[in-house]
């Protein structure tokens, strides 16, 4: 694909081959309120974890331009240096500004791009600083990364879906979106985004504007009582002893 683009496009093509992935980028002062200078060359660099990833810091700097956030694993594509060669690509930009200049691999780094030796690469590459990728170079996984993003918690498991919860509101009220018809009466299974399973009475059921009801309509709003551990994204199904 790269040989297809850079021959197919009548400007110079480069791709970053080393170097930190942008992975989010905001003109605002996300790390602090301080207002740096226009042109100034100060800067706040932090590492931020996810709830979910607590284990993966991922780098941020905040400059005058605003806020950059960077994927935990530099791309490091030296290792295939032959192959770049030869995709009529014009350039390859090697980012080192988040390394010290003042390390000792620095002078491999030189030689190994200067004689494009395979054994100073591999060399290179196993005393980088940091964790590597090939990111997606040779490989086609942008399907499986978004399957490994999605929640399996949020997946339609089948007939038995009732409906979800749009709104959880603790101490007042969930509302539930169906998509399904039913009567009234019957307990109702939810699945929480988290996996957690709870149980939904129904004998207490309004309309948006209050009216009580005793049959659910598909495709309309309801509201149900609060039920603790519920939050807004829940599935719910009809409950295997109903």
């Amino acid at each position: 694909k790269l040989s297809e683009y850079c021959q197919m496009l009548n400007i110079p093509c480069e791709i970053l081959c080393v170097g930190r992935i942008l992975l989010f980028y905001s003109p605002r002062k996300l790390l602090s309120n301080n207002k740096l200078l226009v042109n100034s060359s100060n800067f706040l660099e932090q590492n931020l974890f996810t709830n979910e990833q607590p284990q993966k810091r991922f780098r941020t700097i905040e400059n005058q331009h605003g806020t950059f956030m960077f994927f935990y694993r530099d791309l490091f594509l030296l290792d295939h240096l032959e192959e770049l060669t030869n995709t009529h690509l014009s350039f390859l930009r090697l980012d080192l500004r988040h390394l010290d200049s003042n390390s000792k691999w620095l002078s491999k780094f030189n030689g190994a791009i200067e004689s494009f030796d395979k054994i100073k690469i591999t060399e290179l590459k196993s005393t980088w600083p940091f964790k590597i990728t090939h990111g997606f170079f040779r490989a086609n996984r942008t399907d499986l990364a978004i399957e490994r993003l999605k929640n399996p918690n949020l997946k339609n498991h089948g007939e038995t879906l009732i409906g979800y919860v749009v709104e959880a509101v603790k101490g007042q009220h969930l509302i539930l979106l169906a998509r399904k018809s039913f009567t009234c009466g019957k307990p109702l299974l939810a699945v929480t985004p988290e996996g957690r399973e709870c149980e939904i009475l129904t004998n207490s059921i309004q309309t948006i504007k209050g009216f009580p009801v005793t049959e659910i309509i598909s495709e309309n709003l309801y509201k149900f009582p609060h039920v603790k551990y519920i939050t807004a994204r829940t599935l719910v199904y009809q409950h295997s002893t109903s």
